[in-house]
């Protein structure tokens, strides 16, 4: 089988989407060389197409796209990938036949494929990050009216929708009822990501995983912290990210008198975040809309006790009060009282985090990756009988 896969997103641009997508390729690399993979992503580069060989049965395809920050994409980055993604897909169609389409995102893969399907008959699935649903992300409000008729039809016109949680699947629906999304959770590497033998920290570190813009609610857990501070709370609190909040961030760490205990770490190579997650104590994400962070499964994955906002795919990834505490976002009192309670207690600290290790099997990547086949290998039979029932 080969599958043609396109994504604006992959390491070292962008953020989970690309970091999802390169796990999926990992694990397919390894235990499914009969699924041939032509990946068409984006590179830094102003100009100038390139080739790599990510394992024997996989390609990546690199357009220009000329991104200026490595961690989010603008308007116009965005219409360059679809444009030169779609050059380079048509062909690549014209050279093999691909049996399959994965469009990540609506937008901006998501007409390339469906122009794909229109030009060559190939059928496709999407895989939805979350800021593609209208209603997701309040930044992009005004741009939602004109992309959601788009949208739809990349919508309709797939074999499947997926989404990475339940509440995705209803702001989905809440978009387009007809779109009928397929919930498979995202997956972490259970060997990669392991809590270490022991956490003895003298001090407790908090660790913050997330790309810093509003949406992922730092703000808040900085005016948390500083109110465990103010209360002779002895905690660190370390922040993995860069993003258009940065400087904010730290102007407002300086305002609150708590430099010397927030670590900005900036981005740190993902050899390194394992031992990033085995040298903390407690895993925060205060996001106000989240999909299913690839962050909270890494901290799941490691052993930590995790404390996440009521959105997107935390009631799959916590037990209340068993592997970690669920508050509602941007409530910096409840939050506060949640690190507060977790802080305090070492033994409910450790129970938490041998439960949410337990947890983590259940999203092993390659659990996650046998739900991808099973669907693919759906998505192209229904169109072969399709094909079959037209002839």
């Amino acid at each position: 089988m080969r599958v043609l896969m396109l994504n604006n997103e992959f390491p070292p641009l962008g953020g989970g989407q690309g970091v999802f997508n390169e796990l999926l390729l990992c694990v397919l690399a390894a235990n499914h060389p009969e699924i041939s993979i032509d990946l068409v992503t984006s590179s830094r580069a102003a100009e100038g197409y390139s080739r790599e060989l990510f394992a024997s049965n996989i390609q990546i395809y690199r357009v220009p796209v000329n991104n200026l920050d490595l961690h989010h994409a603008r308007g116009i980055e965005l219409l360059r990938y679809a444009a030169r993604a779609l050059r380079t897909s048509v062909r690549l169609a014209k050279e093999q036949r691909y049996d399959l389409c994965m469009a990540y995102s609506a937008v901006p893969a998501g007409p390339v494929a469906l122009y794909l399907k229109k030009l060559f008959g190939i059928p496709y699935i999407t895989r939805s990050p979350g800021v593609d649903i209208p209603g997701f992300e309040a930044r992009y409000k005004f741009l939602y009216p004109i992309l959601s008729p788009i949208i739809r039809r990349v919508w309709r016109g797939a074999e499947k929708n997926i989404v990475s949680s339940e509440m995705h699947a209803k702001l989905m629906i809440a978009a387009d009822p007809s779109s009928n999304p397929v919930v498979i959770p995202n997956g972490v590497d259970t060997e990669l990501f392991h809590p270490p033998p022991e956490r003895n920290n003298a001090i407790s570190v908090i660790l913050c995983v997330a790309r810093l813009v509003k949406r992922k609610g730092v703000h808040v857990l900085l005016q948390a912290f500083a109110k465990l501070h103010t209360d002779g709370v002895d905690a660190r609190l370390v922040i993995v990210g860069t993003g258009d909040e940065e400087e904010n961030l730290k102007a407002l760490a300086d305002k609150l008198k708590i430099s010397a205990q927030v670590d900005f770490r900036g981005v740190v190579a993902r050899d390194e975040m394992p031992e990033l997650y085995r040298n903390a104590d407690i895993f925060v994400l205060p996001s106000e809309n989240e999909g299913m962070s690839n962050a909270a499964l890494e901290a799941l994955a490691s052993g930590l006790p995790l404390v996440l906002t009521d959105v997107g795919g935390a009631a799959e990834l916590i037990a209340q009060g068993e592997n970690g505490l669920v508050v509602p976002r941007g409530e910096v009192e409840k939050l506060t009282v949640a690190l507060r309670k977790l802080l305090s207690d070492l033994t409910l600290r450790c129970s938490m985090g041998i439960r949410s290790r337990k947890l983590s099997e259940q999203f092993s990547a390659q659990r996650m990756v046998d739900r991808y086949i099973q669907l693919i290998n759906i998505s192209v039979l229904d169109q072969s009988l399709r094909e079959g029932f037209d002839a």
